[in-house]
Order: structure tokens, then C-alpha cells, then sequence
């Protein structure tokens, strides 16, 4: 059995509330799995280590995901580089095993002072092909309409969808500043921009001062995106690194058109493929002109963007989709138990996601 839990808060007065009954629910609950994941690094890991390691006399064994992009997006934010790489470094050392997606990833874990003996290697790549056929596309618009009045579409509208956390790392002020006049100037483009956070209001009073709020929605924070990103005519990434993870290997592996700031990541997640293809789907960070470039060639070139977004879907699915991480992961976690870390060899190998 795996229980997955709801996305964290980001609003700081939520986020008090949401860890009191995270623990809560630890004390009551989590003592009939074998192992906790969590599959992100935040200042949350640390209170379930915390709570795993001091809870019982036997600890809970706690599996960590490292995720380098996410190392590399918070060491170039000089407002919390700092304090994240000292909280991916306690956390890393403190878990059972940490999971290494890549050689480099897992060079990355010792320079950090993890010992090699709780580094796993396991591959990240597990990437769900969402149905975009015109059926489910229709029925995933018209589920989210009745769920939310703001996300009403017309069956011409063509929708843009930024599956973001409203974070600074997303470069939603960018985006904004970027697109608002095209949104402005062209009947029938929508844009969704997902997820929370303490720049809402600030956001909102931007698009209300551009005059676009009508048009643009803010619909919070959802579970499961893959509805969302159904409904999409292309996904936009303006966050250099950001998505690198789950999202924009989806959006690729499912044929969604979509637009990526620029970087070596990008290049590396994309793999060996033409000049031409990469420049149709990423953009140079921080250049509104060149954002506005790629959407405008979108809108008005849709076959040769949703050709080179087929290109890279084709590749994905040759070298790439595999059922790695699964496998990785339920190796790692035999490991575990056949080692005598786990609670107790009588009981089933079942976990807890804790998805961040």
C-alpha cells in the first residue's frame, strides 16, 4: 500500500497548521509502514526525520530523492542558496539512503559529505503519457470548469498553462511582464498560472493593473496537474531549471507543445536532437522578445511547434521512458529491510510517499 500526501502549503500561514497535523497523522498512522519517501528536500523532511528517528525505539526508515536541478535553482538564488544547501546536506546525511538519479548527482552526494554506503543509485525517469486525444482534452476542460468557474473555456480558446508554485524560482513577473500585452491583444488566448504562494496578491494586483486578471487564472494548488496539463495547448516554463523533474518530461513525453527557458539542463533532459527543434520549444531567460518570439511563432506556426514537440516525444520514448525508478526504488527499499533497518521483517514492505 502507498499513501501519497497532499501538496504542503506556501502560504506561511498554513504551513504551521499543515506540519502540526502531519505530525499528528505520523503518530497515529505511519507506525504500520515499513518506510517513509520523500521524494523532495525541504525544511518538512527535517521534522519527519526528526519524528522517524525519536518516535520509536526501532526508527523508521526514511528514503530521500536528491534532485540536483533543484541544488543548482536554490545555489543560484542568493537569498536561500545558502541556508537550502545546508538543509539538503542534513537531510541527506540523517536519511537511511538518499536516491542519485545520475553519476554526476551522486558525485554531488559525497562532495556534500553524504557516505557513499546511503547513496542509491536510481534512476528519476518514470514519466506518465497523459491521453491528449480531442475526447479526453474536452472532458479533463469541462471537469475543471464545473470545479472551478474561473478555468470556464470556449471550445476555440487556446490556453497557455504555467504549472508552477508562484516561488521566485518560476519567474512568474517575468512571464507576466513578458506575455500580458499579447494576452491583451489576442481574443481567445487564456492563460493558467498554478500553484500558491506569498507573491499572490502581488501577482494578481499586476495582471488587475494590466488589465489581463480576466483572462489570466490563478487556481491555487492541486494534487494531481495531469488534468490541467490535459487541458493545455502548451506549457510554459519560465523558470530557468524549473520542472526539469516531472513536469516537462510529461509535457514531452505526451506531445504537449511547450516552452522552456534555456539552459544546459534543458539541453541534457532533452538529449541529442537538432539545433532547430530546441530553439522552437526554449527561450533565452530573463528576454521577454524572445519569449514573445516562441508564442507568437506558437500561434501562428501550431504544426511546426507540435512537430518539433512530436520530435522530442519520439525520442523520449526510444531512449529514455523506462521503469527505472520503480525498479530502483523497490531494490533500494529490499535492501533495507534484507539489511535489518526496517521496523521488522514480519511485516509487508509497504511505504508511505510523502509527496512534497
Amino acid at each position: 500500500m502507498v499513501v501519497r500526501l497532499s501538496e504542503p502549503p506556501v502560504s506561511p500561514l498554513h504551513q504551521a497548521t499543515y506540519r502540526r497535523n502531519l505530525s499528528l497523522w505520523l503518530g497515529k498512522e505511519a507506525n504500520q509502514f515499513q518506510a517513509i519517501l520523500c521524494d523532495r528536500i525541504d525544511e518538512d523532511t527535517l521534522k519527519i526525520l526528526d519524528w522517524a528517528s525519536a518516535k520509536y525505539s526501532r526508527p523508521t526508515p526514511v528514503v530521500v530523492r536528491f534532485d540536483p536541478n533543484e541544488l543548482s535553482c536554490h545555489l543560484s538564488d542568493a537569498s536561500i542558496g545558502g541556508s537550502m544547501k545546508a538543509t539538503i546536506r542534513e537531510v541527506c546525511i540523517r536519511a537511511t539512503r538518499t536516491l542519485a538519479p545520475s553519476q554526476t548527482a551522486h558525485q554531488q552526494l559525497i562532495a556534500l559529505g553524504v557516505p557513499p554506503d546511503r547513496i542509491a543509485r536510481c534512476s528519476d525517469w518514470h514519466v506518465p503519457m497523459l491521453d491528449r486525444s480531442y475526447t479526453a482534452r474536452r472532458e479533463a476542460r469541462r471537469m475543471l470548469a464545473e470545479i472551478n468557474c474561473d478555468l470556464v473555456l470556449h471550445p476555440r480558446d487556446q490556453l497557455i498553462v504555467i504549472p508552477s508554485d508562484l516561488s521566485k524560482l518560476w519567474n512568474i513577473d517575468f512571464a507576466i511582464g513578458a506575455l500580458w500585452r499579447l494576452l491583451d491583444d489576442r481574443p481567445g488566448l487564456r492563460m493558467w498560472i498554478l500553484g500558491d504562494g506569498p507573491k499572490r496578491e502581488k501577482i494578481y494586483n499586476e495582471l488587475k493593473k494590466n488589465g489581463v486578471h480576466r483572462i489570466v487564472a490563478l487556481p491555487g494548488v492541486y494534487t494531481s496537474v495531469d488534468s490541467l496539463l490535459q487541458a493545455a495547448d502548451l506549457c510554459l516554463f519560465p523558470g530557468r531549471g524549473c520542472g526539469l523533474r516531472y513536469l516537462l518530461p510529461t509535457c514531452i513525453a505526451s506531445g504537449i507543445p511547450s516552452l522552456a527557458a534555456r539552459s544546459p539542463e534543458i539541453a541534457s533532459q532533452l538529449g541529442p536532437s537538432n539545433h532547430g527543434a530546441i530553439s522552437d520549444l526554449s527561450f533565452e531567460p530573463r528576454s521577454d522578445a524572445d519569449l514573445v518570439r516562441c508564442t507568437v511563432q506558437w500561434l501562428e506556426q501550431p504544426k511546426k511547434i507540435q512537430q518539433a514537440a512530436f520530435e522530442f516525444q519520439q525520442q523520449l520514448r526510444q531512449h529514455r521512458l523506462s521503469d527505472d525508478f520503480s525498479s530502483g526504488l523497490v531494490e533500494t527499499l529490499i535492501s533495507i529491510f534484507e539489511t535489518g533497518t526496517a521496523l521488522s521483517s514480519r511485516m509487508s514492505p509497504d511505504w508511505v510517499r510523502m509527496a512534497q
